[in-house]
């Protein structure tokens, strides 16, 4: 009867610890997961922001040379 009892609870012991592993298990992976999501999507904030400020700067650099090229134009036509 002690036997029965001792591999009834070593049985459940065995379980139990089974259980907690695969919970840890999978805690561990969702996290990992979560940061990896984060990380991406960070990484394509700050891209999407890269690319952003490039575009903005080449559009006002080409805005600055159009006016000074229309400027230039402008008062040689009038000193000419």
């Amino acid at each position: 009867m002690v036997v029965v009892v001792a591999v009834a609870v070593a049985v459940v012991v065995v379980v139990v610890v089974v259980i907690v592993v695969v919970v840890v298990v999978v805690v561990v992976v969702v996290v990992v997961v979560v940061v990896v999501v984060v990380v991406v999507v960070v990484v394509v904030v700050v891209v999407v922001v890269v690319v952003v400020v490039v575009v903005v700067v080449v559009v006002v650099v080409v805005v600055v040379v159009v006016v000074v090229v229309v400027v230039v134009v402008v008062v040689v036509v009038v000193v000419v």
